[in-house]
């Protein structure tokens, strides 16, 4: 699975290359509950959906929940920023 971002004029850029097992988005967790970027599939691949709204309500209301699921995807987003940010860092390096 590729995560692209989509510039105007420009072709879409992957940012991520994502493998079995792997979590495809968060934008559920942070308002305005918008996806940023798109996912390709780059072979058959199988994938769960879940309910953001759903699952929003549930952590609202259970508070241990929303902190368990905190703690599981904060570190992936986290791990994804500083993978960016070294693509930039290669990116814009002086050749």
């Amino acid at each position: 699975m590729a995560l692209e971002i989509k510039a105007p004029g420009r072709a879409p850029a992957v940012f991520a290359t994502l493998g079995e097992g792997d979590i495809v988005g968060a934008s559920w967790l942070v308002p305005p509950y918008r996806w940023t970027s798109d996912a390709r599939a780059l072979e058959l691949t199988r994938a769960l959906g879940i309910d953001a709204a759903c699952l929003r309500r549930k952590c609202e209301a259970d508070h241990h929940l929303g902190y368990e699921m905190m703690k599981r995807f904060v570190p992936i987003l986290v791990n994804r920023l500083h993978a960016t940010q070294l693509q930039m860092l290669d990116v814009y390096a002086k050749r």
